[in-house]
């Protein structure tokens, strides 16, 4: 019967080289793995990174407010440029409207006028008046008649 406490040289031997290995794959895992300084920095890092983010996010939505006050603005100046537009429209058509008005009572003036004209003219035909010639004595203002020295019908001449 064999000892089960008895160890042979052997089996030391093949312990020693287990305990080696398993200490260089030890080794080959620290090396690997970032050490407690490289995770601390890293952490530093990473709050760093995200304190930037996070003011850049704020930086972001303090621009998007004073974008969306300058749009309300300009929506509110358009809107009074709107109305301002409009009234003016109303005023220059009703410009134009008194304008036809205007052009209107002229061309009625102008034809009352063209009308005046004539008939005055047929009438000084009819009532045969003269015009007064050069060797006429001029006529003279008195009051608001036109008096002249000689008399405007031809005196009448009898058998006499």
């Amino acid at each position: 019967m064999l000892l089960a406490g008895c160890v042979s040289g052997r089996d030391i031997e093949a312990l020693q080289q287990q305990i080696a290995s398993v200490e260089r794959e030890v080794m080959q895992l620290q090396k690997q793995s970032p050490r407690k300084e490289e995770v601390s920095a890293l952490g530093g890092q990473l709050t760093v990174q995200t304190e930037r983010l996070l003011k850049s996010e704020a930086d972001v939505q303090v621009a998007l407010q004073k974008l969306s006050a300058q749009i309300d603005q300009l929506e509110a100046n358009l809107e009074d440029t709107n109305f301002r537009l409009a009234q003016l429209s109303q005023q220059i058509a009703a410009t134009n409207q008194e304008l036809k008005s205007v052009r209107s009572a002229l061309g009625s003036v102008a034809l009352i006028h063209a009308i005046v004209h004539h008939a005055a003219a047929a009438t000084a035909r009819q009532t045969n008046t003269f015009r007064i010639t050069r060797s006429a004595p001029e006529p003279r203002l008195s009051g608001s008649e036109l008096v002249t020295t000689r008399p405007l019908r031809p005196p009448v001449r009898g058998p006499w």
